[in-house]
């Protein structure tokens, strides 16, 4: 009984640690954040400005339900179902569309601290045909 007590902790400092730089990054995001509506979701949208990524979370809501269940379970439940990649993918896609950028694409994504997901995007120039990497 101890032991597992004692693996279970080790576990969870674990979790903790490898989740420090997903503070980090998810820190590095303004506090401002667009509401954009996907697959029937409300997701909440940040914007990097320097370089060229999106956050993304399910609305506030979502994101307590999902805090619930991870801390019920002791983490060991994936609870990444109620928020998955491709909706949040979506939700910024939708976001550059709805700022404007039907041009840009979101090029890549990964989860940095859960909920929260972040993407990468690139813009093609529609006169030119070529890419120029700005965002606005």
């Amino acid at each position: 009984m101890k032991r597992a007590f004692m693996v279970l902790c080790a576990g969870a400092m674990l979790t903790g640690c490898n989740s420090t730089s997903g503070v980090g990054r998810a820190m590095s995001y303004p506090a401002k954040s667009t509401a954009v509506s996907f697959g029937g979701e409300s997701y909440n949208v940040f914007e990097h400005k320097t370089d060229k990524s999106l956050m993304t979370t399910p609305s506030i809501g979502k994101s307590m339900a999902i805090g619930v269940a991870q801390t019920a379970t002791l983490g060991t439940q994936n609870t990444a179902t109620l928020s998955p990649h491709d909706k949040n993918a979506g939700a910024a896609q939708q976001y550059l569309n709805q700022t404007g950028r039907p041009s840009c694409r979101v090029t890549g994504g990964k989860l940095i601290l859960a909920p929260q997901y972040e993407f990468n995007y690139s813009c093609t120039n529609a006169a030119t045909g070529g890419a120029d990497g700005s965002g606005i």
